[in-house]
């Protein structure tokens, strides 16, 4: 593992330094696991910041878009994907993982798998602003709930809804239940917009400015 993280020619990717970022131990020895945190810890947080890797991983999330959340980025019809949309989970996660890769080795606080934590110590350690992370926290917060009630109410994964889909009134009806389904969906309708256009915002400026 040390040999592939310090030899370049071995091909460690900067995407793969921000999977890393996420380790943790699981299950087996406590030693070597200690030893092998430590590796990786060494290889997500760098001491010095690689002159090309903000321009890979800004690459890596354009394609991401392009690819995998095309058609909520570029159709003239509203996707709602809760995970992989513009604002939603995945700017989220990689702004806090972007963040803690460029400036864990400072901060140690960083060095936490959990993508809230990691905002908490972005804001203690003046990365991001206290509004900026009450928005992400709050964002954060609103779309696993609703993540979690549209698998509940569809009995299985949470994928890409269609606004004039007859899912999207099923999903806002679960997410508030205690609503009429017109004004449940027009309530999710606002509350969507309002969490991913601030959060989608700050993923900018973070990217932009990586």
């Amino acid at each position: 593992m040390r040999e592939y993280f310090e030899r370049p020619d071995l091909g460690f990717a900067t995407w793969e330094r921000q999977a890393l970022t996420r380790c943790r131990t699981a299950i087996g020895d406590i030693g070597t696991g200690a030893k092998a945190m430590a590796l990786i810890k060494g290889a997500a947080f760098p001491e010095a910041w690689g002159e090309s890797w903000s321009n890979e991983l800004r690459h890596i999330k354009g394609r991401v878009e392009a690819e995998r959340a095309g058609k909520g980025f570029k159709t003239s019809v509203v996707i709602y994907d809760v995970k992989l949309g513009a604002g939603t989970l995945s700017d989220i996660e990689w702004v806090a993982q972007w963040l803690a890769m460029k400036h864990g080795a400072a901060f140690h606080y960083l060095q936490t798998p959990n993508t809230l934590y990691q905002l908490e110590a972005a804001r203690d350690a003046a990365l991001i602003s206290e509004p900026e992370f009450t928005v992400l926290q709050s964002a954060f917060l609103w779309l696993h709930r609703a993540q979690l009630r549209h698998q509940i109410a569809r009995e299985g994964g949470a994928g890409a809804v269609k606004s004039d889909s007859v899912e999207l009134k099923i999903w806002a009806k679960a997410l508030f239940p205690e609503m009429e389904e017109t004004a449940a969906l027009e309530r999710f309708k606002t509350e969507w917009e309002n969490h991913t256009t601030q959060t989608r915002a700050i993923f900018e400026r973070v990217r932009d400015a990586l």
